[in-house]
């Protein structure tokens, strides 16, 4: 990725940091500087969130000073579980996404008033989400 950036977008930042499961990783390129980057959650037990097993990947972040901007705007990305080969895999998901969630409103809003976003691949289908979604959330 580091190859890519500097042949065809010179001057960009790249953080690559993030946790990963063997097979995915995330990262996140900026025009503007990145001060730092944090992977969080990466291998979590999610018990607490229903589901007996860890968080797969991580929920990356990186601090981007955008000019003009009086703070730096907090960029957040994850690729959560996908699948519906059973329902443990909308457990999976549900329980990542109530993770993020949780993370979201314990951990880093009490202490960062910091604009942020939430991107990536939450493989969910908005429109058709998968039947097993409609079980795992009405109970």
């Amino acid at each position: 990725m580091a190859n890519f950036v500097r042949a065809f977008l010179p001057g960009y930042s790249l953080a690559t940091d993030s946790g990963a499961d063997g097979y995915t990783r995330s990262v996140i390129l900026s025009r503007y500087p990145i001060a730092h980057s944090k992977s969080w959650l990466a291998r979590t037990n999610l018990a607490a969130f229903g589901y007996n097993g860890p968080f797969t990947r991580d929920l990356f972040e990186a601090e981007i000073e955008v000019p003009g901007f009086a703070q730096p705007v907090q960029v957040f990305t994850t690729h959560l579980k996908s699948g519906e080969v059973s329902s443990a895999d909308s457990q999976h998901w549900v329980a990542e996404a109530s993770a993020i969630s949780n993370f979201f409103v314990t951990v880093f809003l009490p202490i960062n008033p910091a604009p942020y976003v939430l991107t990536g691949d939450l493989n969910e289908d908005v429109q058709y989400p998968p039947y097993s979604n409609y079980l795992r959330c009405r109970n």
